[in-house]
């Protein structure tokens, strides 16, 4: 967890935390100059090199008992002008827990917090285990934390490819708690079923005869269940997946994905199918 300095910026696509006119950081906190969980278990955070910073680790402290922690850094290269790390979250225990982000001194002195400006908004993937969320936040006093929160329970889609035996298939790869008889449901927010196809060892045929399922439905946007558990993105790190990750069309399903990366579908009007 040793700072090192590298020869490109910390994070290539990052974005300074501090704008020109945002408030200096009290005199016993470090400013972050960039802090991210970019893929939802590694927390990458840099601090400006200078004569305030002296050299010495990156730390996590426990906000509700104050003990520390130093989760595994596997930033390997140099920072031109910062002190950065690259920490492993999926160290610290499990559970809902909140964590200041400390600057441990290599020689005498206490830890030092970490201080940000107020966060930009910002979506994080979900964390390996898939049952939790690393995110940042600011305290009150301006603190940097990072925060462990649950995740709804979900089921993922892995795998979605066209295909299958009529070549026009789209077939669906899912993981999640489903036994037998699972079926994949297509529900309105009230409640009210549209359709089901069967699951079948974790997977889902739409083949082109899937608008008999929809004989009678009304044009509409629907969510698509796992018998009742939402369909995640595996990888949810998107702004607006809906645009950036299209998915394919099977008969007068049109399948997307909502904005909290969720597995929905819009029913096409009949003169609608196949086309736009």
């Amino acid at each position: 967890m040793k700072f090192r300095r590298r020869s490109e910026a910390p994070e290539p696509a990052a974005t300074p935390l501090a704008a020109p006119d945002a408030p200096a950081a009290p005199g016993d906190r470090v400013p972050a100059a960039f802090a991210g969980v970019l893929d939802g278990r590694r927390l990458w955070v840099a601090v400006e090199d200078g004569p305030d910073v002296a050299p010495g680790t990156f730390g996590l402290r426990e906000a509700a008992t104050g003990d520390v922690v130093a989760p595994p850094d596997d930033d390997a290269g140099d920072h031109p002008g910062y002190l950065a790390a690259r920490l492993d979250l999926t160290a610290l225990p499990d559970g809902p827990g909140t964590y200041d982000v400390v600057l441990l001194p290599a020689g005498s002195g206490g830890p030092r917090p970490l201080w940000t400006p107020p966060l930009p908004a910002r979506r994080t993937p979900p964390a390996p285990d898939g049952r939790s969320r690393f995110v940042l936040a600011r305290a009150d006093d301006g603190t940097l934390r990072v925060r462990r929160e649950p995740v709804p329970a979900a089921a993922r889609l892995d795998v979605v490819r066209v295909g299958g035996e009529s070549g026009a298939d789209v077939v669906l790869r899912l993981s999640g708690p489903a036994g037998p008889g699972a079926a994949l449901r297509l529900v309105t927010d009230d409640e009210v079923e549209l359709a089901t196809w069967p699951v079948r060892d974790g997977t889902v045929v739409l083949d082109p005869d899937a608008s008999e399922a929809l004989r009678g439905v009304a044009p509409q946007v629907a969510r698509l269940l796992l018998d009742d558990l939402p369909v995640r993105r595996r990888d949810h790190d998107l702004a607006d997946p809906a645009r950036a990750v299209p998915l394919p069309e099977v008969g007068r399903l049109r399948l997307r994905w909502s904005p909290p990366g969720l597995l929905q579908a819009r029913v096409l009007d009949e003169q609608q199918e196949g086309g736009a």
